[in-house]
């Protein structure tokens, strides 16, 4: 096999390039042997650095222990570019530091949008925590959607698939940390007012969006599982906003006041949370997810038992009976919609001659 570097004394030729030239000069010459076995190859490594060094400080007119210009970018991009290619740990590896980059710089945005030019103080506000948990899962849809490109760009689609699944599923388990507990104004851990309702719930609203359609490309792409946890997140959240716009419309900002068991307020979210987990089970039903059957089911299920244990022992009157003949009904329309998902979901079976039949 041919020694790497066998042709640095011809094609480094003072007189035959330029700086840049010379760069592309260094990187055409590195095997990847060298790559693999860094000591063996190290005293030619030197030798040829110290070459391209030395005529490209000659040409410059100076040394060039520090950048002069443009001519160590071109060094750099050419020479990432060229590894990336030869080597796939590599370019996973590469791709994995610039998203940490990327991501580092889209916190250091968001913290400045909030908070000026000094990043370090104020505290961590529920929009500022929302709008981290959206752009991550925005983040992970942009690259997901961008996946192609990327990885023809890199040459590598391996590595850089497995670099976007692991920040699709980091920010789907981030987002929903973060929107189902701590940017809660009414029972997360940061304290103070609501100040931004209408931001807050924007943010919300962005962030199921990009996970539904986080969930719609997974499937798409045969993937799934990280379509059923994307989905089955921004269900969990939509929940978290719609409980949320209920409390703020009878406690406006001051949203950690105590609950009244025998208000209008507890009825109301177990309407809320019924009729959502109706549509919720309905639209699984319709199209056949188990992750929306599933949040649909629990949503139903948690609800009876809120308006057995605790409403019916405070409420009296017509607001009573309303509360009967109202889960009454969303139990009949569930059990209805749970039919209509099992019947849909039937596979045909073979008859007594061996031809598949469908089941009605």
């Amino acid at each position: 096999m041919q020694e790497p570097f066998s042709r640095v004394d011809r094609s480094l030729d003072p007189d035959a390039f330029a700086p840049v030239q010379h760069v592309a000069v260094l990187v055409d010459n590195v095997d990847i042997d060298m790559l693999k076995k860094p000591r063996r190859y190290e005293a030619q490594a030197r030798k040829l650095l110290e070459q391209v060094l030395a005529h490209w400080a000659r040409d410059l007119g100076q040394p060039l222990a520090i950048a002069p210009g443009h001519e160590y970018r071109e060094l750099l991009a050419e020479a990432a570019r060229r590894l990336v290619r030869q080597s796939k740990p590599v370019a996973g590896a590469t791709a994995a530091t610039a998203l940490l980059f990327l991501a580092l710089w889209i916190v250091s945005e968001i913290r400045r949008l909030f908070h000026g030019a000094t990043l370090t103080s104020g505290d961590f506000g529920y929009a500022e925590v929302a709008a981290y948990a959206a752009a991550g899962v925005a983040l992970a849809l942009s690259l997901d959607i961008g996946r192609g490109r990327l990885s023809a760009a890199l040459d590598s689609k391996s590595g850089l698939g497995a670099v976007v699944d692991a920040v699709n599923w980091t920010a789907v388990a981030v987002g929903l940390l973060l929107l189902a507990g701590v940017a809660s104004p009414w029972w997360g851990p940061l304290a103070g007012d609501l100040h931004a309702p209408l931001l807050l719930g924007v943010l919300y609203t962005a962030a199921c969006l990009c996970g539904v359609g986080l969930a719609v490309i997974a499937r798409r792409s045969a993937r799934p599982m990280l379509a059923q946890a994307a989905l089955a997140g921004a269900g969990i959240e939509g929940f978290v906003l719609l409980t949320l716009v209920v409390r703020f419309v009878f406690h406006s900002a001051a949203m950690r006041a105590p609950l009244r068991e025998d208000s209008l307020e507890t009825w109301t979210f177990s309407a809320v949370w019924a009729l959502y987990g109706l549509a919720a089970l309905a639209i699984g039903a319709g199209r056949r997810d188990m992750a929306l059957r599933s949040i649909g089911l629990a949503v139903l299920l948690a609800t009876t038992a809120k308006v057995f244990l605790f409403d019916l022992g405070h409420l009296e009157g017509v607001v009573r009976a309303a509360s009967f003949l109202a889960l009454g009904l969303v139990l009949v329309v569930g059990a209805l919609a749970a039919r209509r998902f099992s019947s849909a979901g039937a596979s045909p079976r073979a008859s007594d001659g061996g031809q598949a039949t469908w089941v009605d």
